[in-house]
C-alpha cells in the first residue's frame, strides 16, 4: 500500500511538474510572442520616427535653401542698386566739374580778352605827353616815399 501510495503521489507529482512545465512554457511562450510583438512595434516606431526626423529634417533644409535664395536675391538687388547710385554720383560729380571747368575756361577766355582790351585801350590813350606825365609823376612818388639807396645802371642800346 505504501509502494501504490508512492507511486501515486509520484504520479501526481509528475502530473503536476508537467502540467507546471506546460503552463510555464505556455507562459514564456506567450511572453516571448509578446516580447517579439513590443520589439517589432517598438522597430516600427523608431523607423517611423526617422522617417519623420527626415522628412522634416528636408523640409527644414528646403526652406533654409528658399530662404537663402530670397536674401541671395536681396543682396543682389541692394548691391545692384548701390551700384547703379554710385554710378550716378560719379557721374553728376564728373558732370558738375566739366561744367566747372568749362565756365573757369570761359571765365579765362573773357578776362584775358577783357585784359587785352583794355591793354590795348590804355596803350591807344597813351600818347607821348601822356607818358611823359607818368615819367614825372612815378619820379615823385619815388623821391616823396625816400630814396634809400640810389645806383646807376648802363643799358647799352644796340
Amino acid at each position: 500500500m505504501q509502494a501504490s501510495f508512492r507511486q501515486q503521489t509520484r504520479i501526481k507529482a509528475e502530473e503536476i511538474e508537467l502540467s507546471s512545465n506546460e503552463k510555464i512554457t505556455e507562459a514564456n511562450q506567450q511572453s516571448n510572442a509578446k516580447m517579439t510583438d513590443l520589439r517589432e512595434n517598438s522597430r516600427t516606431r523608431l523607423e517611423q520616427m526617422k522617417n519623420d526626423q527626415q522628412l522634416k529634417r528636408k523640409q527644414l533644409e528646403s526652406t533654409f535653401e528658399t530662404k537663402k535664395g530670397e536674401l541671395d536675391l536681396k543682396r543682389m538687388q541692394r548691391d545692384k542698386e548701390l551700384e547703379l547710385d554710385r554710378i550716378k554720383t560719379e557721374f553728376s560729380l564728373q558732370d558738375a566739374a566739366q561744367k566747372k571747368n568749362q565756365t573757369l575756361a570761359k571765365m579765362r577766355r573773357d578776362f584775358e580778352t577783357e585784359s587785352a582790351q583794355k591793354l590795348f585801350d590804355v596803350d591807344r590813350s597813351h600818347d607821348d605827353k601822356t607818358l611823359d606825365k607818368y615819367e614825372i609823376d612815378s619820379l615823385v612818388r619815388i623821391y616823396q616815399r625816400g630814396v634809400k639807396k640810389v645806383s646807376v645802371n648802363q643799358y647799352s642800346s644796340a
